[in-house]
C-alpha cells in the first residue's frame, strides 16, 4: 500500500472558518472545550503550512543544489510543487502567521502565491487584522478575480505595445483585415500592390548587383576570357567554381600571414568525424599517424566568418589536417594562418568600375 503523503492530508480540504458561532447556546464547560478545539485546529493548520515552509527553507539553504527536492520526495513524500507552495507561504506570510492561522491551507497557498497581486493580499490581511471574519471561499474568490484581472491587464498591455510598434499603415491594414466586405477587399488589394512593388524592387537591386559584378570581371579579365569561360562551363559548374575560387583566393592571401595556434572550438565545423566519408577518414588517419611519428603540422588556412562578433573560422585549406588533429588525436589547438579581411574601401571601389 502506498505511503500517505503530505499532499493527501485532509487539511487541504478543511471547512471554512466559522463566522461568529453563538457560544451562549452552550454551558461554560462545553463552550470552553469547543473554543479549545478551534484553537488547536487553527494551530495545526498554521503548522502544516507556514511552519513546515520555514523548516523546508532552512533545510534547502543547507543542502547542495539538486539534493533538496530528492530529500523532500524521499523523506517527506512531498511533491516539489507542494514544497514550493509551503516555502512561499512561509516567505510571504511568515510574519502574519497568527493572522492567517485560521485559514485552510488552500487559502494560505492562494494568498502567498507569486501570481497573487500584492495589493489584494494586503487588503485581505488588513481586513482580517481589523477583526473581520473573512471566509476562506471569499479569499479564494478575490484571489481568482485579481489574477484574472491581472492576466487581462497584461494581455491588454502586450497588445497595446505590439500595436504601438506598428507603422500607421500596418495598423490601418490590420484594422482593415479585421473588418469585412469592401474594407477587407481594399486591404487585400493594397497588400498585393505592396508585394508587387517589393518584388520589383528586389529584382532591380539583384539586377544592379549582377551588372556591377559583370562589369568588374569584364574590366579585369577582358571580354574574350570571360566569353571563353562561359563557353566552357555550364551553370551548375559555374556555381561550384565561384565557391572554389573564393576558397583558393583566401588560402593564397593567407600564405604570407604568420601562423598562430587557434583553439579548435573556434572553427565553424558542424559535423563530427563519424560524418566524414570513408576516404576522408582514411586520409585523416594517415595524417594522424604521421603527426604522432613527429612530422610537423603545416598550418591550415582560414577565413573569419564571425561577422565581427566572436571569432568563427572557416577552413579554406587543410581540412584533412583539421580532421586528423581533432577527430583522431583529440588536439585542442591547431597552427592557423588567418586570411586578412578585405578592406571596405577596396570593396567600395568596385562600384566605380560599373559607373
Amino acid at each position: 500500500m502506498a505511503a500517505t503523503t503530505l499532499d493527501l492530508l485532509p487539511l487541504d480540504n478543511l471547512a471554512p472558518a466559522a463566522t461568529g458561532f453563538d457560544y451562549e447556546q452552550l454551558d461554560d464547560a462545553a463552550a470552553n472545550e469547543a473554543k479549545a478545539v478551534v484553537e488547536r485546529y487553527r494551530q495545526r493548520q498554521k503548522a502544516y503550512v507556514i511552519d513546515t515552509g520555514r523548516d523546508l527553507l532552512a533545510i534547502k539553504a543547507r543542502l547542495e543544489h539538486g539534493l533538496f527536492l530528492e530529500w523532500v520526495q524521499a523523506e517527506l513524500g512531498m511533491t516539489p510543487r507542494s514544497a514550493q507552495r509551503a516555502m512561499s507561504a512561509a516567505e510571504v506570510l511568515g510574519d502574519k502567521s497568527d493572522t492567517v492561522s485560521y485559514l485552510p491551507p488552500t487559502a494560505i497557498y492562494a494568498l502567498s502565491a507569486p501570481s497573487t497581486p500584492a495589493p489584494v493580499r494586503a487588503a485581505v490581511l488588513r481586513r482580517i487584522e481589523a477583526g473581520e471574519a473573512v471566509r476562506a471561499e471569499n479569499v479564494m474568490h478575490e484571489v481568482r478575480e485579481a489574477r484574472d484581472e491581472a492576466r487581462k491587464r497584461a494581455a491588454t498591455e502586450k497588445e497595446t505595445a505590439r500595436r504601438a510598434a506598428l507603422t500607421p499603415e500596418q495598423r490601418d491594414e490590420e484594422d482593415a483585415f479585421a473588418a469585412k466586405g469592401e474594407k477587407r477587399r481594399a486591404a487585400l488589394a493594397r497588400k498585393e500592390e505592396r508585394d508587387r512593388v517589393k518584388n520589383l524592387d528586389e529584382r532591380r537591386a539583384n539586377e544592379a548587383e549582377a551588372r556591377l559584378g559583370a562589369a568588374y570581371l569584364l574590366d579585369r579579365l577582358g571580354a574574350d576570357a570571360v566569353a571563353t569561360f562561359f563557353a566552357r562551363f555550364d551553370s551548375s559548374a559555374r556555381y561550384r567554381i565561384f565557391g572554389l575560387v573564393q576558397q583558393l583566393a583566401n588560402a593564397e592571401r593567407a600564405r604570407c600571414i604568420e601562423p598562430v595556434d587557434v583553439a579548435l572550438r573556434h572553427f565553424a565545423m558542424t559535423n563530427g568525424f563519424e560524418w566524414l566519408s570513408p576516404e576522408e577518414q582514411d586520409r585523416a588517419r594517415d595524417l594522424a599517424q604521421k603527426f604522432e611519428a613527429g612530422e610537423p603540422v603545416d598550418p591550415v588556412a582560414v577565413v573569419d566568418v564571425g561577422n565581427g562578433r566572436s571569432p568563427r573560422y572557416e577552413i579554406v585549406e587543410g581540412i584533412d589536417r583539421y580532421n586528423a588533429l581533432r577527430g583522431i588525436l583529440g588536439r585542442e589547438t591547431i597552427p592557423t594562418r588567418i586570411a586578412p579581411p578585405v578592406a571596405p574601401e577596396v570593396v567600395a571601389a568596385i562600384r566605380a568600375t560599373g559607373g
